[in-house]
């Protein structure tokens, strides 16, 4: 259960209620077999819901706690023995409100497309792909006052009404506080768009939650996903 002061607690419920909306419509959309559990938060119960499809993940799911259930462990132990493969697990985190930081004259922030371009060659390939900072859809970039970029932060759009934060650091340049700093720009410019911030920190991403965390994310459930395999099976 989240601890949290009752007007933080009510803006957070809020935001769960978009969060659990946008993938509700993504998890009938998605060919994949995606499954999220939301958190008990203060009075508002937890939610476990998952694809329709396969017909057999239903009957397995009545025997296990939404915990356990959206676990890749357990997951890769149904899916598995059909022919499949788990995806992913995710820590699906939000926002009540944006995070106060402090700006600085010293560094600026461009939505130069050609910025990422050189970010991206001082960054390993695999860093990249994990965070997904190829395909944003806004983008901003911090840099020094000579356009050298520092960090990119940025944000895709998810189901019309999330703004999927991603943010990356060349690794010569972190532990600097530059992702937090665009990431908080990112943020901002989320916000003043109507958009709700998710940041999806992938399980055993420390480096990921340690930011998340920084820039004040509340972490609200767990989304995974995996490819089902064969439609029918024993049970």
């Amino acid at each position: 259960m989240v601890d949290n002061q009752p007007e933080e607690l009510e803006e957070l419920a809020h935001v769960r209620s978009i969060l659990h909306f946008a993938w509700e419509q993504a998890i009938v959309q998605e060919p994949a077999l995606l499954i999220a559990h939301w958190h008990e938060l203060g009075p508002y119960p937890e939610i476990l819901e998952y694809s329709a499809h396969p017909g057999w993940f239903a009957q397995a799911a009545a025997r296990h706690h939404p915990e356990e259930l959206v676990l890749s462990s357990m997951l890769a132990a149904l899916v598995i023995p059909r022919g499949g493969r788990v995806l992913t697990e995710e820590l699906i985190h939000t926002l009540a409100e944006p995070p106060e930081f402090a700006f600085s004259d010293s560094v600026a922030v461009s939505t130069d497309p050609s910025l990422l371009t050189q970010l991206h060659a001082q960054t390993p390939a695999d860093d990249a792909v994990e965070v997904g900072t190829a395909d944003l859809d806004h983008v901003f970039v911090l840099c020094t006052k000579d356009g050298s970029p520092l960090a990119v932060a940025g944000w895709k759009v998810f189901q019309q009404v999330v703004a999927d934060i991603r943010v990356l650091v060349p690794p010569a340049l972190r532990n600097k506080s530059l992702g937090a700093y665009a990431a908080a720009v990112a943020i901002g410019e989320a916000y003043d768009s109507g958009l709700v911030p998710q940041a999806r920190v992938r399980v055993g991403n420390s480096t990921a939650l340690k930011l998340a965390s920084k820039l004040g994310f509340r972490l609200l459930g767990t989304v995974s996903a995996a490819f089902p395999g064969e439609q029918t099976g024993p049970l």
